[in-house]
């Protein structure tokens, strides 16, 4: 069973229907009949993995499609490496960023294991729904712990899901916390310790961290708010944390105001980058004060201005985060 009907009843969607109809051709007759501009291969086309080589040229590009998962959709998104296990995981968020999709995007509820070595597909999972029916609905981003073979999974439908069997042929994965209705799950991080999960919910404006000393039963500890200026709690912004990424010794944490903005979605932001610190005892989040616009003084990096560095190229919208340590290149053949 990996979600539950309108009525709360257990639903297998790897099982064919009673009267031994395809699930997939199923799920293709619906779609087109409720909009027929919907192109098919929103609904089948599989997605896919692609290794990049060392001095970063595509290598090898393998297929997500699993013909033994029937009737789940195929989409990788977020990724973790376990080196120790000799597995890659992904997620399947959703299908509908194509630019030719004219309708809603439609949800993915799996999640896929892959031998690292050879890019082998091991296994799709399709996640179980929880009490509300939606806990599973587009699988995002996946984290490993650093100590043991332990891996979390978000979902933008609130589920947190976690497996400690990723690295055998009988891989399972349960709902271990639910953060509730409507939070839109985004990025997430794992402390070097793996004591705490700090994660973006940009349905409730919130960046939250949970407690995980004990791995199946995270508590939250706490949480911080976007939806009003830190220097000033009386003046409202829109807010809208997505995507975030966490220094290499925990105690900071990047976080952008925005999500993305397609034919067939679109959760905008107020186009902020902001910095979170963390305290690496008790979890706590709170935001640094110190981080400001250069421009405006104001907290947080403000990323609508039109003059850049670059020249005067306009507003852009704040995505992809790294931490860059200054380090030196490795030697030549390391």
């Amino acid at each position: 069973m990996h979600s539950r009907d309108r009525d709360g009843r257990a639903r297998c969607v790897q099982c064919a229907p009673d009267e031994g109809n395809d699930p997939i051709q199923i799920v293709i007759d619906v779609v087109a009949t409720i909009d027929s501009a919907l192109p098919r291969e929103v609904v089948t086309a599989a997605g896919g993995i692609l290794e990049l080589t060392s001095d970063g040229h595509p290598g090898r590009e393998v297929s997500a499609a699993d013909a033994s998962a029937r009737g789940l959709l195929f989409a990788p998104t977020g990724a973790a490496i376990m080196a120790a296990g000799g597995r890659l995981v992904t997620t399947s968020n959703a299908h509908g960023y194509a630019a030719t999709t004219e309708s809603e995007r439609m949800p993915g509820i799996s999640v896929q294991i892959w031998r690292l070595e050879d890019l082998a597909l091991v296994k799709t999972l399709g996640l179980e729904a929880g009490p509300r029916g939606e806990e599973n609905l587009g699988p995002l981003a996946a984290r490993v712990m650093r100590r043991k073979p332990f891996v979390y999974v978000n979902t933008e439908g609130g589920g947190l899901y976690a497996s400690d069997s990723v690295q055998t042929d009988v891989a399972t994965f349960r709902l271990v916390f639910d953060f509730g209705t409507g939070v839109l799950g985004g990025g997430a991080a794992l402390t070097p310790d793996d004591r705490f999960y700090v994660v973006a919910l940009a349905g409730r404006n919130r960046v939250a961290a949970l407690d995980l000393a004990d791995p199946w039963n995270p508590k939250a500890v706490s949480s911080v708010r976007f939806d009003r200026d830190p220097a000033d709690s009386s003046r409202t912004r829109r807010g809208g944390p997505n995507t975030l990424v966490m220094s290499a010794d925990g105690t900071r944490v990047a976080v952008s105001d925005y999500t993305v903005d397609v034919p067939a979605y679109f959760q905008d932001g107020d186009h902020r980058v902001y910095m979170l610190r963390l305290d690496p005892t008790t979890g706590r989040l709170r935001i640094d004060g110190a981080f400001v616009d250069e421009l405006s003084g104001e907290v947080g990096v403000d990323f609508n201005r039109t003059r850049w560095p670059h020249g005067e190229t306009g507003s852009a919208r704040p995505k992809g985060l790294l931490f860059v340590t200054p380090e030196p290149p490795p030697a030549p053949g390391k």
